[in-house]
């Protein structure tokens, strides 16, 4: 039980790494004025999308509390609602996000790493309930 916990906990680390890695480098360049994202108020989305991605990575590296999964959801809401937004309009007005090397909209790209996060996530919370039930019940067991 332990080996899918790690196994999953791994995977949501090297996700949460990746979206950080992404998001600074699109920060990065809108920072230095090479390919500017859009903005909203005067804030640039990607600053917002690379706060919601290391504060996630942040949530998973520090052991485990009791608020863990409401802030690890409220970042995660930030960062797919600005996927979502920039998909839609993508499709609708074109144009609007970063690409990549090969003409792939980033918020495409960003879309299916929130997805995946928060399927990793829900998993983990699930791996580590039923491992602390097991624990409980061999406690029970033992005494």
């Amino acid at each position: 039980m332990k080996y899918w916990q790690l196994s999953v906990k791994t995977l949501l680390l090297l996700c949460l790494a990746f979206g950080s890695w992404g998001a600074f480098l699109v920060s990065y360049a809108t920072f230095s004025g090479k390919a500017p994202c859009p903005e909203i108020f005067i804030i640039y989305i990607f600053y917002l999308v690379f706060a919601g991605y290391l504060f996630m990575l942040f949530l998973q590296i520090f052991p485990p509390s009791s608020i863990r999964t409401k802030n690890f959801s409220i970042a995660w809401i930030l960062v797919f609602g600005f996927a979502i937004f920039g998909v839609v309009a993508e499709l609708l007005v074109g144009d609007i996000c970063p690409k990549n090397n090969v003409g792939m909209p980033l918020c495409y790209i960003s879309l299916l790493l929130a997805l995946c996060v928060m399927t990793l996530f829900q998993l983990l919370i699930k791996l580590e309930r039923n491992n602390a039930n097991i624990n409980r019940m061999s406690s029970k067991f033992s005494k």
